[in-house]
């Protein structure tokens, strides 16, 4: 698969280069929804053991033109449904940063990568859920801010 998505990356960037654009992208390639970058990096968050489920069972929006909703408290990955914590969040992996790096070793000009922000992050943790771990949602942003990294989630 990974080869697949190496050369599914270097064409999109082929392309936006030969349009002339400034800046690139990998087109996110390497991901099924741009929240799941964080989720994939930290360990600490109380996620189902089979998330594929989650995947498999999951109502897709059969009317194009409205919203869809979609149920956060559903068994599904950290950051795309809501979840709590079993212990402080740390960093494992950067995967984001990893993508960007082929992303640039195949571009000719800037390439850039989607990085999930403190605020989305926030909307998704399950605080009621983990008072256990950390005092509330404020606690959470203070070990978690946008000033730090998750590695210093545990302090």
């Amino acid at each position: 698969m990974a080869k697949a998505q190496d050369d599914a990356i270097r064409e999109v960037i082929q392309k936006q280069e030969a349009h002339g654009f400034p800046v690139v992208t990998d087109g996110e390639f390497r991901r099924h929804n741009f929240q799941e970058s964080f989720s994939q990096c930290v360990t600490g968050f109380d996620v189902p053991k089979n998330i594929s489920l989650y995947y498999e069972k999951r109502d897709l929006n059969e009317t194009p033109l409205e919203r869809a909703e979609q149920n956060f408290d559903e068994a599904g990955p950290a950051i795309v449904t809501r979840r709590g914590t079993i212990e402080r969040l740390k960093l494992i992996r950067n995967l984001p940063l990893t993508e960007y790096r082929y992303a640039q070793s195949v571009a000719k000009v800037p390439a850039k990568v989607t990085v999930l922000g403190p605020d989305r992050i926030a909307q998704r943790f399950k605080w009621e859920a983990s008072l256990n771990v950390y005092k509330g949602l404020d606690d959470f942003r203070r070990a978690c801010g946008s000033n730090r990294t998750p590695d210093h989630c545990a302090n």
